[in-house]
């Protein structure tokens, strides 16, 4: 019994000591440089506000706040979006990223639990449009997280 410490904790403690340092860009946000990897840059992850980076930092945090099952999909959600180059390789990754419509218009959500969605937009302002005026997917290289929630009522 050499291991016996669950694998997803393995994980994270294998993250958190390759995992790069937090930068602070202006007051209200955050931003968590995922690096460079041998074929190109990872996605770059921005949150909207402290609170917000520090209820998804740890698995403990996930869990109160999220609870235990939300928190094991958040963690494999964010996994995923440390790993894609750009948002397209969202596309065919289980989890349902897609863009939202109405009020939420410009903003993108990945299913979590039940209801609930991680909600974020692009970072670029305007945000990377193709010809016919849709979202270029492939161009979008950065990303601030918005909240967690179910926005279904």
């Amino acid at each position: 019994m050499a291991n016996a410490e669950p694998r997803e904790k393995r994980e994270i403690r294998l993250a958190a000591a390759s995992a790069p340092h937090l930068y602070r860009i202006g007051k209200p946000r955050y931003h968590y440089h995922i690096g460079k990897r041998k074929h190109g840059a990872r996605l770059e992850i921005i949150f909207a506000c402290s609170r917000l980076e520090k209820a998804l930092a740890t698995e403990q945090a996930r869990v109160r706040t999220y609870g235990p099952d939300a928190a094991k999909t958040l963690y494999r959600r964010m996994t995923q979006l440390h790993a894609a180059e750009s948002l397209d390789a969202m596309r065919g990754l289980p989890g349902g990223c897609h863009e939202l419509k109405g009020a939420r218009h410009g903003q993108l959500a990945v299913d979590l639990t039940g209801g609930s969605r991680l909600v974020f937009k692009p970072t670029d302002d305007p945000p990377p449009a193709k010809p016919d005026g849709g979202l270029n997917w492939s161009a979008v290289t950065a990303i601030t997280i918005l909240e967690v929630t179910d926005y279904h009522g």
